[in-house]
């Protein structure tokens, strides 16, 4: 190549022209992941005062159901088995009068680990119940 000046067309003043290599092109995709599909909302119909007065009471029951969950999880929480491993007794009944009685200090750890654990996830379905 020549060290002559090139006009903007790219030719050189002495009139030939000159070679110039395309750039490379990167072809990206878009990252898709960052993008979120919005529906459009529907309108929202009014509701009359007996679907409200309905839809209260609804609310009233799934709040008093929490409330009673949050009691239980804290009862439970405060449950403590003994170390030495001999005062502890936990006690099943079913409706037809049998039971179920153990003494083993790990098999009532498991037990209340197990309900926590339920009592705890019920109050996770109740708060998406909660709609406004």
């Amino acid at each position: 190549m020549s060290n002559e000046k090139t006009a903007a067309n790219g030719t050189s003043k002495n009139g030939t022209s000159t070679v110039v290599a395309p750039t490379k092109v990167e072809n990206k995709k878009p990252e898709l992941s960052n993008l979120m599909v919005v529906a459009p909302e529907a309108p929202k119909k009014e509701m009359t005062v007996a679907q409200r007065i309905d839809r209260l009471q609804h609310l009233n029951s799934i709040r008093a159901k929490y409330e009673g969950l949050e009691s239980s999880l804290k009862k439970i929480k405060s449950f403590k088995t003994s170390t030495d491993k001999s005062d502890d007794e936990f006690y099943l009944t079913n409706a037809k009068g049998e039971e179920f009685r153990s003494a083993n200090t790990e098999v009532i750890s498991d037990v209340v680990e197990l309900i926590i654990s339920r009592v705890q996830k019920q109050m996770a379905e109740t708060e998406l119940e909660l709609v406004f």
